[in-house]
């Protein structure tokens, strides 16, 4: 029988399962395979054809060794035996993106030696839900398949970011369904119109973006050109709008960001970050507008990249370490207790700002689990300490007015209590801002119920904003210590109007019952001025800068 007429065979075989996706591949290593399985690969059929097997199918490691499995082992088993072998696998797409499936693997001699597989979905995390279309995951794969090695890189790649201005008022106006209709739409038109360009993805919300990968053939400049005119091509029809359900038609702006790759980038990353930034910088004007990336690396965006992808890892492995601000009794220099402070040292980026990683962690919804994370450090530090012998002093806490007002705060403080033994007595929690504050019955519940277990609870940077005195007003009752913040400090020494400011503060302390601690001394000036206005505690690099562990306990050793 000829190679024709054997495909043909193949061929037919396969057409008889039309249900799952089939690959049926003869013992010469001719293969054939249904529709079913050509979407769910979406390669094309001349690439299926000419690849081998390990390049289309993966087999998952074992789990007792976790050592990688060969294919042409499953085949070779499967010839030994009747029934089909079952096993774990992954389907390799067009994107690079291993899709997981089932897989079920049978041989047969009839009318040719061949093998079958037949693929069952398990999980394919690189397809949006709402629009259909590839998501980030299968941008990233593919992205970083070409950057895996310099013979994968095809010419001219490059990114366009194309972002919907105001989305979200579609879905106040609309409803949360037309918008969904609305960006299915507009990613149907986008890959229409891309086709020729590269693979279009939606990365999140009113976010998609091209991976530009077929202008390889052109010179540079003539890629270049094409893209540019491509978003020309965008922005005029954005204004012509969408029609949604033959009842809206909706006109929305777009904010487009192209970067083109320079031989300089190390990854994929750095094609998203500076694609992100000129499209950000387009989104300034009021009309669809377009903006050419600057072929510099975006070294602030990249590094704010890197800590939101890691940052939920970190947290879930605790790879922060705690320092400890000393705070003094201010007439007579007792130490009165510390504040914790995180500090991340990362294994790339080294130390990363404690503002930048908070903010991130309030940004992703993490500051829940991250506030817990020091609260568990600090309450097994303090036990710690008292199995050493030591006299532990108080420890201060930040945590964010959004972790305070959750439900399940309280309850999660006492588990953690409970598990760690930590007498309470040794714990301070700090409120930072609270302007945004959604739950203020619950935050109010929550505070009561700290000290009602014997927390004691500050107000950190007391005297910058009006929540703060909102918190004074509606908590008092509630709260044993206002920590001045440290931008009152800096001028009460050569300030009239700021030594007043702060007078007036610790003189409200007074008629509240509440101690007053200054952050941010520094000389021995606001020392000694603090102390006369009556303020009790202080903390700053006039006493201690934070210390770590050794020097904590040497301090405190100091101290008995």
């Amino acid at each position: 029988m000829g190679a024709y007429d054997l495909e043909m065979t193949l061929n037919e075989m396969v057409l008889q399962d039309l249900m799952f996706p089939t690959l049926v591949i003869a013992t010469d290593g001719q293969k054939a395979f249904n529709s079913p399985f050509l979407e769910l690969s979406d390669f094309e059929p001349s690439y299926i054809l000419d690849s081998s097997l390990n390049q289309l199918v993966r087999v998952a490691p074992s789990k007792a060794d976790g050592d990688p499995v060969d294919i042409d082992v499953i085949l070779e088993q499967a010839k030994a035996q009747l029934s089909p072998i079952v096993f774990e696998g992954e389907i390799v797409d067009a994107n690079f993106f291993p899709i997981t499936c089932k897989i079920s693997c049978c041989f047969a001699q009839s009318p040719q030696p061949h093998w079958k597989l037949q693929f069952h979905l398990i999980s394919n995390k690189s397809v949006d839900v709402v629009t259909h279309l590839p998501n980030g995951w299968a941008f990233a794969y593919k992205a970083g398949h070409y950057f895996s090695d310099a013979k994968n890189m095809p010419n001219n790649l490059a990114l366009l970011v194309v972002n919907i201005d105001n989305f979200a008022t579609i879905n106040y106006r609309y409803g949360f369904s037309v918008g969904d209709k609305y960006l299915t739409a507009f990613g149907l038109r986008l890959k229409e119109k891309a086709r020729d360009l590269g693979l279009t993805v939606r990365f999140s919300n009113a976010r998609f973006g091209v991976l530009v990968d077929k202008l390889g053939d052109r010179s540079a400049q003539q890629a270049k050109s094409e893209m540019l005119a491509f978003c020309e091509q965008l922005c005029q029809l954005s204004v012509t709008g969408l029609e949604i359900d033959k009842r809206y038609t909706i006109i929305k702006s777009l904010s487009l960001g192209l970067c083109i790759h320079e031989p300089d980038f190390d990854n994929h990353l750095q094609l998203e970050l500076n694609a992100d930034t000129a499209m950000l910088r387009a989104a300034r004007f009021s009309h669809s507008s377009y903006e050419l990336a600057d072929s510099k690396r975006s070294e602030q965006f990249y590094n704010r990249k890197i800590i939101i992808d890691e940052l939920p890892q970190a947290i879930e492995n605790n790879l922060f370490e705690l320092r400890y601000q000393p705070q003094y009794q201010l007439h007579d220099g007792r130490l009165i207790g510390f504040e914790a402070l995180s500090r991340w040292q990362h294994s790339q980026q080294g130390h990363v700002s404690p503002i930048l990683f908070i903010e991130v962690a309030e940004e992703l919804g993490m500051h829940f689990e991250f506030d817990l994370m020091v609260v568990g450090n600090v309450c097994r530090q303090i036990n710690y300490w008292i199995q050493l012998g030591l006299d532990p002093v108080r420890v201060s806490v930040n945590i964010s007015f959004k972790t305070l007002e959750m439900s399940t705060f309280v309850h999660r403080v006492c588990q953690i209590l409970r598990e760690l033994k930590c007498p309470t007595k040794f714990l301070e929690f700090e409120i930072t801002e609270t302007s945004d504050a959604k739950n203020l019955e619950t935050l109010s519940e929550n505070i009561q119920a700290l000290v009602d277990l014997g927390i004691r609870i500050a107000i950190d940077d007391f005297g910058t904003g009006y929540s703060s005195l909102s918190l004074i007003r509606g908590y008092y009752k509630s709260i044993d210590t206002l920590k001045l913040d440290r931008s009152l400090i800096e001028d009460i020494t050569g300030n009239q109007t700021a030594k007043r400011f702060a007078q007036h503060i610790v003189d409200l302390g007074k008629v509240l019952d509440l101690t007053i601690l200054a952050e941010g001394v520094e000389t021995a000036e606001q020392k000694h001025l603090l102390n006369e206005m009556g303020c009790q505690y202080a903390q700053g690099y006039f006493f201690d800068r934070p210390l770590d562990i050794v020097a904590t306990e040497k301090l405190l050793r100091a101290q008995r």
